[in-house]
């Protein structure tokens, strides 16, 4: 083959993956719903150490926390294990979004201390969402094609991240026009409901996409995501 043709290979591939997984609306939006809920919790996750800060942890047990969310995130791998295997993915998204939801809105109060329980569910839905999403994706994505798909997923969760630090960073500059003599905690904490309500427009809008685009619910409800 020639220099160009093996160039241009990767890129061919790349275009076959894309037009298959939009082909196929199951993986299409087990990428979008993965893409709704990392990028959020991801943003909050982001701001971990400041949400610490405003519930009155102190910064040397920061540490501790976060040996203590990594073996949550354990047992996470195993609840997520068991819930693939024995519950539908619309299920298991649903209840995903709304530990997620239940995590954000509980940490919109900034309770001293107990905030952190809300964290702590907030945080859960990364690993759980990684581990679903992955299980899925191997199962339903062609072998040659499996690597390209994951890396559109890889770079889906990347760029939620981006737009939702770009509104988060927008938020904060209104809040400090509003509120000039306002401190950063203060700020912090008045940005804090915005979490809770931007994941809710989003996930209207992923339902909007869902009832208009897809054809067949089944794979949506079938045990395991398998065969579509």
């Amino acid at each position: 083959a020639s220099l160009a043709s093996r160039l241009a290979r990767p890129f061919k591939q790349i275009g076959e993956a894309a037009r298959w997984t939009l082909g196929h609306r199951f993986v299409l939006f087990v990428i979008l719903a993965a893409l709704l809920l990392d990028s959020v919790a991801r943003q909050f996750v982001v701001l971990a150490s400041e949400y610490y800060r405003v519930i009155d942890i102190p910064v040397s047990l920061f540490g501790f926390i976060g040996a203590g969310v990594s073996l949550v995130s354990i047992v996470n791998a195993r609840v997520s294990r068991y819930l693939v295997a024995t519950q539908a993915p619309l299920s298991n998204f649903f209840g995903l979004s709304g530990l997620l939801l239940f995590g954000l809105l509980g940490a919109s109060f900034a309770i001293p201390w107990l905030g952190l329980v809300f964290a702590v569910a907030s945080f859960s839905v990364l690993g759980m969402v990684q581990f679903q999403s992955s299980y899925y994706l191997n199962r339903m994505v062609e072998s040659d094609l499996r690597a390209t798909v994951l890396s559109f997923r890889g770079l889906a969760l990347n760029l939620g991240l981006g737009v939702a630090s770009v509104f988060y960073t927008a938020l904060v500059a209104s809040l400090r026009r509003q509120t000039p003599d306002g401190t950063e905690d203060e700020i912090f904490i008045g940005a804090l409901p915005a979490f809770p309500l931007y994941f809710i427009a989003l996930l209207l809008l992923l339902l909007f996409a869902a009832k208009v685009l897809v054809r067949d619910g089944a794979p949506f409800r079938r045990i395991g995501g398998k065969a579509l």
